[in-house]
């Protein structure tokens, strides 16, 4: 397995006065962002004026009513949130429930963060050319942007789990992962939420058989061991809960919902129109999807990799902020990866996910511009599926693929 820690390093002291002045300002930017990012979590003021990280309260919170007989699908908070993953999130999730409120907090914010630097040096490692691959302040300046965009801050304030599957799914799909291994974080991260399913279609148009299989093993694997320890909760999840999500979650329709359903069904029109709507655009977007995994294959599969992370949020009935790092990770790479256009997309990008969400009044559309507005989260993640790869694409034939990625199937020796 290539070692990570050598992404990105500092360029030697013997360079010019302007390169050892870039160097530290960028290794103090990295230090204020990564102090900014955990400050959300603690901090009064800062990311709120009483931050709970009121997610991971709701995990603990369902924990404790599991350790006490109850079922992990009754608890509901006092605003009607409840724990919707499947049962084995529960069993990857208990230590929480043997830590503290506050050491638990601590370690669970710690790792968050860590598990979004170690994705973007993993990009910056997979970055073209020995000198891009190592310019410290190039790779810096995307790692700060990354750390203060939306879905990292809103991770940190509410006690998300999106950083920890995110970088588990992209270090098994870049390969980064032992062959024996292959699949097996995809597998991981999906018995704990479904989504990263996605991967094991990605991982057979790649003709990467053997890690779509060990992806499906591993879930199933993982699914079976939790009905073993949580029968109840397992024949319920799977045979009823997960019918019911429109219900479970507070409103779906909500604006800070980014995902495409809940797009079409804030147009009002009525459950069978809404969900016939919704089948055809996601018939698109999963034939775009397809095309642009093919042809990037060669020329530039980590950003193919990216367009299947953001396909998965576009088909999400529920994709709030922080689930999106994937969008923000494809910014980076085009930042990382290419020159000219694709890189001033790639900026544009990170700048769109940096602005926040009014969660307590979200905006209503009165016109093109507002609607742009309120979905400009859901509008970025649509163009990195659909438009972004295609000058990537252009841009790779010229200059080469040049990717520091081990080969398809299992990592380099």
């Amino acid at each position: 397995m290539p070692r990570l820690r050598s992404a990105v390093s500092v360029p030697p002291s013997t360079g010019s006065s302007p390169a050892r002045l870039s160097c530290v300002l960028s290794a103090v930017a990295l230090v204020l962002a990564h102090g900014y990012a955990l400050a959300w979590a603690f901090v009064p003021g800062v990311g709120t004026d009483d931050p709970l990280l009121y997610d991971l309260d709701v995990y603990r919170s369902a924990l404790a009513e599991r350790a006490a007989g109850r079922s992990l699908y009754d608890y509901a908070t006092g605003e009607g949130d409840v724990f919707n993953y499947p049962p084995f999130a529960a069993l990857a999730l208990w230590p929480l429930h043997w830590m503290g409120e506050r050491a638990g907090a601590v370690v669970w914010s710690v790792l968050s963060l860590v598990a979004t630097t170690l994705a973007v040096l993993v990009l910056c490692r997979a970055a073209p050319g020995r000198r891009q691959r190592r310019s410290f302040p190039l790779c810096a300046l995307v790692l700060v942007l990354v750390l203060v965009s939306s879905p990292s801050l809103s991770t940190q304030l509410w006690g998300q789990v999106g950083a920890l599957l995110t970088v588990l799914v992209l270090v098994d799909a870049l390969g980064y992962v032992p062959r024996p291994f292959g699949g097996a974080l995809v597998g991981l991260a999906a018995a704990v939420k479904l989504a990263p399913l996605m991967f094991v279609p990605y991982f057979l148009i790649r003709r990467r058989y053997r890690e779509a299989v060990t992806a499906g093993a591993v879930f199933l694997g993982a699914a079976l061991l939790a009905w073993a320890v949580f029968p109840g909760d397992s024949r319920r999840f799977w045979l009823s809960e997960t019918f019911r999500m429109r219900e479970r979650v507070w409103d779906i329709a909500d604006p800070a919902n980014q995902s495409l359903f809940s797009f079409v069904l804030r147009f009002g029109w009525g459950e069978p129109a809404t969900d016939a709507v919704f089948a055809v655009v996601a018939l698109v977007v999963l034939a775009v999807w397809a095309l642009w995994t093919y042809r990037l294959r060669t020329g530039d599969p980590v950003l193919a990799v990216l367009v299947t992370g953001c396909t998965w949020l576009l088909l999400e009935p529920v994709t709030w902020v922080h689930h999106m790092y994937w969008t923000v990770l494809a910014g980076a790479w085009l930042v990382l990866r290419h020159r000219g256009l694709p890189r001033w997309a790639g900026a544009a990008v990170l700048l769109v996910m940096l602005r926040p969400m009014a969660w307590d009044e979200p905006p209503v559309a009165h016109s093109v511009r507002d609607l742009l507005f309120i979905n400009s989260w859901l509008v970025v993640t649509v163009a990195v599926v659909v438009l972004l790869p295609s000058p990537a694409v252009r841009a790779t034939r010229s200059a080469g693929p040049e990717l520091s990625l081990p080969p398809a199937g299992g990592s380099r020796r």
